[in-house]
């Protein structure tokens, strides 16, 4: 009977997630804007993981979870302008990869080219041009494809990026509760993931094999049937000439329990 219920309790552990409690923010006093910047989060921001340069805030309503990262350190950028990061939530607070998105996707180079010939050489005017361009995003584990998702047609998920006045890349997400499994005044932790990707090829490769379209149509979430924003590389990146990198197993997986505060 000992021994039964010492596996039971090994089994329960092994169950449990061992990433770190962290508590969402108030919750939003007016209509948040979707937009990269800061203003709507007055509280701060915090680290994902100690010694890892990527700050974090989350908040929620009864209809959707809001998070806003900022991501620091210019080699995790340049990933994350490549090949998309992934946020995935799991409702049950066990750190699986159970729903998902990926974003930003990478732009074509054809239109980064464009970009910059629009903004000269004003590299701030470029910043703000390309982060505009940003409107599409995957929806990951939703149905059995990866969905590629317009911003200006989705009616509940909402994605924006902004480069703020350091030039440090903020991503900001409006995720509906109830197509993440989560409850409209959820009691018990879930778990938010974030990995910055690393490209299958280099940003240099992807600019020439540049993805495949999804063709699948979604009338709730304006799936888009072509789209430009494939492959490409940051021209961003090309300016900095003493940009490093960092290897692709030093990318941060990292794995948080959220919950309200009583």
């Amino acid at each position: 009977m000992g021994a039964a219920l010492l596996l039971f309790g090994l089994f329960f552990t092994a169950c449990k997630s061992s990433s770190p409690l962290a508590y969402l923010q108030a919750p939003p006093q007016a209509k948040m804007q979707i937009d990269g910047q800061s203003e709507d989060w007055p509280e701060g921001l915090q680290r994902l993981r100690e010694k890892i340069n990527i700050q974090y805030a989350a908040k929620e309503d009864e209809e959707f979870l809001y998070l806003y990262i900022r991501i620091d350190e210019a080699s995790y950028q340049h990933y994350v302008l490549a090949n998309g990061a992934q946020i995935w939530i799991d409702s049950l607070g066990k750190d699986k990869k159970s729903l998902g998105l990926n974003y930003p996707l990478p732009l074509a180079t054809s239109r980064l080219e464009e970009l910059a010939q629009k903004a000269g050489a004003d590299e701030a005017k470029f910043l703000a041009l390309y982060a505009q361009e940003l409107q599409e995003f995957e929806l990951l584990n939703f149905v059995s494809k990866d969905i590629r998702v317009s911003n200006l047609a989705s009616k509940d998920f909402k994605t924006a990026a902004h480069f703020d006045a350091g030039k440090r890349l903020c991503l900001e997400f409006q995720l509906p509760k109830n197509r993440l499994g989560l409850a409209p005044k959820q009691k018990t932790p879930f778990s938010l993931g974030f990995f910055v990707r690393a490209a299958k090829a280099s940003p240099f490769e992807q600019a020439e094999q540049a993805g495949s379209l999804f063709d699948e149509q979604d009338p709730q979430n304006g799936v888009t049937s072509s789209n430009p924003m494939l492959g490409g590389r940051s021209q961003q990146m090309n300016r900095n000439n003493s940009l490093s990198i960092s290897p692709k197993s030093n990318l941060p997986k990292i794995w948080t329990r959220l919950s309200p505060k009583e």
